[in-house]
């Protein structure tokens, strides 16, 4: 049985998960974000509400964005996703 990290979970529950889909190596569709730290075309950096995903490629484009909806279109090399930390309370 897979374990079920809690903050997953919940973030599943309360509807701010993000989905992210990788459509081979020429698009992907993000959902639920909260903001884009960086576009042009060679790095798109965009903030979930649990991590950070940077997709570095040639001639990416933004192509759809609204109310947390992004899709990303180009010729796409890596993709990096950075967790957030949580941080412990004492």
């Amino acid at each position: 049985m897979k374990d079920i990290k809690f903050n997953s979970l919940l973030g599943e529950i309360t509807g701010t998960a993000s989905n992210i889909n990788i459509y081979g190596t020429k698009k992907i569709v993000i959902e639920s974000f909260k903001k884009i730290l960086e576009c042009n075309e060679a790095l798109i950096i965009i903030k979930t509400c649990d991590c950070r995903v940077s997709i570095w490629g040639n001639e990416l484009k933004l192509t759809t964005y609204s109310s947390g909806y992004a899709e990303i279109y180009g010729s796409i090399d890596r993709i990096e996703i950075d967790e957030k930390k949580n941080k412990r309370v004492k």
